[in-house]
């Protein structure tokens, strides 16, 4: 895994996070041109569906069927293409 930012660094896996930030899935943004982190530490799901994301390697995975809730991992983007879950934010 890369480098994390000392705000993932600093904080325990299992703490809840401190910042929760909504965003639109896009195939060009990133995290660190949204919010300044390299990453985030989780995604809140407002209403289920399939997410596609691109983690700190830059490799690209589908997360099919994802349910309503938190969904633990670092992530460094989340696409718009084939991602249909929604109501998403950003925890870190």
């Amino acid at each position: 895994m890369s480098g994390l930012p000392p705000s993932l660094l600093q904080n325990e896996p299992t703490a809840p996070p401190k910042h929760w930030r909504s965003f639109t899935p896009n195939d060009s943004a990133t995290f660190q041109s949204l919010f300044g982190i390299e990453a985030c530490r989780g995604l809140w799901v407002g209403t289920a569906g399939n997410i596609r994301v691109i983690d700190l390697d830059g490799n690209e995975e589908m997360i099919p069927n994802v349910l309503v809730g938190l969904l633990p991992g670092y992530f460094a983007q989340v696409k718009a293409t084939d991602t249909t879950a929604s109501g998403l934010l950003a925890v870190w």
